[in-house]
């Protein structure tokens, strides 16, 4: 999508017909001008840009004239550029010093007549934008989208009505799209405004064209806001009355949407959806080619898997932000006691196809909610309990893959269980359960205050975090690999901290552990291959440690399973169940298991129930069942390889060395006399391959014998051999010691004694200072000479 812009651009400049005093406030009126910041009754006080300013080539065409009527009349043709993919032109007035005042005021009117439709429709839209100096340098830019004016009834008179409201979030009526400042709007240091007319017109148009009459922007008051405007808060900041936001989580882009562009009307535009229960607001786009936020219209459920944890979230997409809202009114998502079984203290809601909590009775908080049989209901938001005061015990369906943390801070909450059933990984709330886990495996477990679930600790990876650090412990009787400090060529950030010491060990393959010294900043690396014991010091601050392979081989921070060979035959029912667990507890995060079959030839068909297991700690186990799914076992016993993939936030874990075997049996085709012989056959071929195994060690044993006698005859002549060589090398040395191998280049004593400084080489050279001599007759004769 390409996205073109036209910029009707004024800066803080009334004209002869603009009031330069606020105008009186009138309470009794239900709007009143507060200040009239552009009259527009002045054509020729604009000049015009079509991008040249910038740089950029023509980009667009504007022609001004007086309006029939009031105001100024606007014909825009608006095109793109494949580089640039940004089309405007600019109308700038003369600016002065003092900025508007429109303190007072709750919103911004711009009064307009469109007079020639755009050529594209739906597919042209307005933005405002004001100009905030209350910071030192540029002005801030606080912009409004407007998506229902250039395609009005023509020559009608309309007006825009904006709350004069601004900050960071997009859903403020005036967004700070990241320009430098407070990030709040401030009414009494408005500097300017800007018009822009932008046009996506990838549509099937190379360019759009039309014709606007701007006739008046104006600062009034509403009396029904002046307390919230006075309170600094904007109505619609929340994403609009009806919509509650959920942090943290975003929607999976092949959920089921209608996109739009109006971003600060999404909220609106999902109320009057009868099937729109929830909507997305992608803020990802690319502010300078003139594209808004896109606002993704839900249906009346979400798609299975759709929900995706996001915000803090160190695996979602860095480029990209969300913000999922979900409709919080009664007529959207029902009533509790309409949608369920409500029953003295307990409301029954299985089986009832739920997409969404309903809302809350108000004559009725029930102590016990069932949620359980509702495949739909994935996601959780965090007003989902609002009202129910007394809820106690609270049952969640298994498919709820986000349930937000605030839900479940109700005063009287005491015990939360997810149903039973094939259960998603979760985002930031899971069962107390090995079987059932976040989807970012950085998560570890921390409490929420109730009995069944544990939320998501989650911690940011950083240098050294995977390491083990002891204070005033020395590591001794082991020679350093390598010592680092602050002058180091190499590595010297390592000298820097503990943290950095250890993160460079990390790094190296041949370390296991280190020593940090605080006070002369020494980093020093010690190697694998030996054992490392540690003595306490006094009197040096000082930090030893244990990178995270040292962790795995000397902590036991590893996997552990059992049993070695997993067996499955015709009397197991060709099921057996593995045990997994942790030899230590992770420093942060989890370990993510998932056992597979290597590749085999004939085993086919085998199944891992879950395919998938996390654990947490130490006291914590969990049981994987195999099983053959195929109805007709192998024809002949097969032995494969058993592994399993670790996926780890401490990277200890990566290094659990788990070397396995996967055996099916295949039954016996007859019994009695047949299987009798059957085993005999078996023991003499056992016998005999005993007896072969016998005679061929003897064999290679005294082939063994032969060869280490031949190795040491060898390695006697190599010996003397060599002594000979290194001998006949002194010799030569002692012989050339006698001649230069280099030129013998000198400076004369009274010449370096007249230097007031060092100099280079080449500066002695060019001043023709040096003396060069080619052998050691050269130097002797020099000094014959004086």
């Amino acid at each position: 999508m390409m996205l073109f812009t036209l910029f009707v651009f004024a800066v803080a400049t009334p004209s002869s017909g603009a009031n330069d005093d606020a105008l009186a406030l009138h309470t009794g009126e239900p709007a009143v001008v507060v200040r009239v910041i552009e009259p527009f009754n002045e054509t020729a006080r604009f000049q015009t840009d079509d991008g040249s300013a910038l740089g950029l080539p023509p980009l667009g065409i504007i022609e001004l004239a007086p309006a029939d009527g009031d105001g100024t009349r606007a014909d825009y043709l608006v095109g793109y550029n494949h580089q640039f993919g940004l089309g405007y032109v600019q109308l700038v007035p003369p600016t002065r010093e003092k900025p508007f005042d429109c303190s007072g005021a709750t919103h911004l009117v711009l009064r307009y007549r469109v007079l020639a439709p755009p050529s594209v429709p739906h597919a042209t839209f307005l933005r405002v934008a004001l100009l905030d100096s209350s910071d030192s340098g540029e002005p801030e830019t606080y912009m409004h989208f407007a998506f229902d004016v250039l395609g009005n009834d023509v020559d009608e008179p309309r007006e825009l009505r904006i709350e004069l409201c601004g900050d960071r979030s997009a859903f403020s009526p005036f967004w700070n799209m990241g320009s430098p400042g407070d990030g709040r709007l401030d009414l009494d240091r408005i500097a300017g405004f800007r018009l822009e007319i932008a046009s996506d017109v990838m549509l099937g148009e190379k360019v759009t064209t039309g014709a606007i009459a701007f006739e008046r922007l104006s600062c009034v008051c509403e009396q029904e806001h002046v307390k919230r405007v006075a309170a600094g808060e904007c109505s619609s900041a929340r994403g609009g009355d009806g919509c509650r936001r959920v942090p943290n989580v975003r929607l999976t882009k092949g959920a089921r949407f209608r996109v739009e562009y109006a971003h600060q009307e999404c909220c609106a535009l999902c109320a009057a959806d009868p099937e729109c229960l929830y909507f997305m607001l992608d803020l990802s786009t690319k502010v300078f080619e003139g594209q808004p936020p896109l606002c993704y219209i839900g249906g009346d459920a979400l798609p299975p898997d759709a929900v995706v944890a996001n915000g803090e979230n160190p695996l979602s997409d860095a480029h990209e932000r969300y913000e999922v809202s979900v409709m919080d009114s009664s007529d959207k998502r029902g009533l509790l006691c309409t949608a369920c079984r409500c029953d003295g203290a307990t409301a029954d809601c299985r089986g009832a196809d739920l997409a969404f909590v309903p809302v809350a009775d108000a004559s009725f908080s029930p102590r016990r909610l069932d949620l359980s049989e509702n495949p739909r209901l994935q996601l959780i938001d965090p007003g989902a309990f609002e009202g129910m005061t007394d809820l106690a015990m609270l049952t969640l369906p298994a498919a709820a893959a986000h349930v937000s943390p605030e839900a479940l801070r109700g005063p009287a909450l005491r015990s939360v269980a997810f149903a039973p059933g094939d259960s998603p990984a979760r985002t930031w709330v899971a069962a107390d359960s090995p079987t059932d886990f976040f989807q970012e495996f950085c998560c570890g477990r921390a409490d929420l205050g109730v009995d069944g679930v544990k939320a998501c600790d989650w911690t940011p990876k950083s240098p050294g975090i995977d390491c083990e650090y002891l204070k005033n412990l020395q590591i001794h009787d082991v020679d350093p690999l390598y010592v680092v400090t602050t002058d180091s060529f190499f590595m010297a950030e390592a000298a820097e901290s503990a943290t950095k010491c250890g993160a460079v060990c990390e790094l190296a393959d041949n370390c296991h552990a280190f020593t940090y010294v605080d006070d002369t900043e020494s980093c020093y690396l010690f190697p694998s291959g030996f054992r490392i014991s540690f003595a306490e010091v006094e009197g040096v601050s000082l930090t030893s440690g244990l990178s995270p392979r040292a962790r795995a081989e000397l902590r036991n921070a590893v996997v552990l399973a059992e049993p070695s060979v997993v067996e499955l035959s015709e009397g197991t029912g060709y099921r057996a169940t593995i045990r997994l667990a942790l030899g230590a507890t992770p420093l942060h995060g989890a370990v993510w298991i998932s056992p597979r079959v290597g590749a085999t030839v004939g085993l086919e068909g085998v199944e891992f129930r879950p395919p998938r297991v996390a654990l947490y700690d130490e006291e914590s186990s969990v049981s994987i069942e195999v099983s053959l799914s195929s109805s007709e076992p192998p024809t002949r016993d097969v032995s494969a390889p058993l592994a399993f993939d670790v996926l780890a936030c401490d990277a200890a874990f990566v290094y659990s060395d788990l070397n396995f075997v996967l055996s099916v049996v295949t039954p016996q085709e007859n019994g009695g006399h047949s299987g009798r012989g059957a085993r005999r056959r078996k023991q003499r071929v056992i016998l005999a391959a005993e007896i072969l195994a016998a005679v061929i060690g003897a064999v290679i044993l005294l082939w063994l014998t032969r060869s280490v006698c031949r190795y040491a005859r060898k390695k006697r002549q190599l010996e003397d051999d060599r002594a000979l060589l290194v001998s006949e090398q002194v010799k030569s040395a002692i012989e050339r010691v006698g001649e230069f191998q280099a030129h013998f280049t000198v400076v004369p004593g009274d010449a370096f004694c007249a230097m007031d400084r060092l100099k280079t080489h080449e500066q002695l050279r060019s001043e023709d200072v040096l003396l060069v001599y080619d052998s050691v007759a050269d130097v002797s004769g020099a000094m014959d000479l004086g």
